[in-house]
């Protein structure tokens, strides 16, 4: 898919899942406006915004490290981390790390739509130069 695409597509979701958390958060009808229940909202709003590219950078990453080994080598390494974490583990550190893989989805989204721009700016150029002799 088309980095422009992806990120065209991710950007709004993202978006609409954390409005929806600040407007499930404010339909409480018991909210008293604290600071601890305005920290509770804006940190799981921030998660709610980067689980979706931190997913999708999980979803590349292991396929990745696992798309060049063997059936056997690739149970083998899950089972590794299953045990060590469990499976609540896994769930918790997933959404503990998740800003930072989404950070680092979007970093490598602009990165590569910004390489790609280029390189479409240098074989236009190489070509008009071509065209010219």
């Amino acid at each position: 898919m088309n980095k422009i695409k992806e990120l065209a597509i991710v950007l709004p979701v993202c978006l609409a899942l954390s409005a929806l958390v600040v407007v499930l958060f404010f339909l409480d009808p018991s909210i008293e406006p604290d600071s601890s229940r305005i920290a509770l909202m804006v940190i799981v709003a921030v998660w709610a915004f980067f689980i979706l590219p931190s997913m999708l950078c999980n979803a590349k990453t292991a396929r990745e490290n696992f798309g060049k080994k063997s059936y056997a080598q690739t149970y083998g390494r899950g089972a590794f981390w299953g045990t060590v974490f469990g499976a609540s583990g896994l769930f918790i550190l997933f959404f503990v790390l998740s800003p930072i893989g989404g950070t680092m989805w979007f970093i490598h989204t602009l990165k590569q739509i910004i390489l790609d721009k280029n390189q479409k700016k240098e074989i236009k150029s190489s070509q008009t130069d071509k065209s010219d002799n």
